[in-house]
């Protein structure tokens, strides 16, 4: 098991749990935070999987786990007040395919 692999399960388990801490205070707000957080982590991680199918790029653990924290990160400021599941999906997708062209195009290049 590569440590790609022991990072994005730590990081599909802990990242959800460290946005709730920072902003829930009701129960009502944990649930969402917790449930935004991993729609976002989701869309970005299905978003990083079809870009690298569509330009013919391997798939690799350590590019699903850039998309996670991409998507976490991407939501995280605003995962309390994100009602609506289809725009946190929407939020993490983009994240994805931001971090995806990004290590496209500039990775080695720094």
């Amino acid at each position: 098991m590569s440590f790609a692999t022991i990072g994005s399960f730590i990081l599909w388990v802990c990242w959800p749990l460290f946005s709730c801490a920072l902003y829930a205070t009701t129960d009502f707000e944990r649930t969402l935070i917790i449930s935004n957080t991993l729609l976002s982590m989701a869309g970005s991680t299905i978003s990083m999987t079809m870009m690298s199918a569509a330009y013919k790029e391997g798939i690799s653990m350590l590019m699903m786990h850039r998309a996670a924290l991409a998507g976490g990160a991407s939501i995280g400021a605003c995962s309390h007040v994100i009602y609506y599941p289809t725009f946190s999906i929407m939020v993490g997708f983009f994240a994805g395919m931001a971090t995806f062209f990004t290590l496209r195009h500039l990775q080695g290049r720094f």
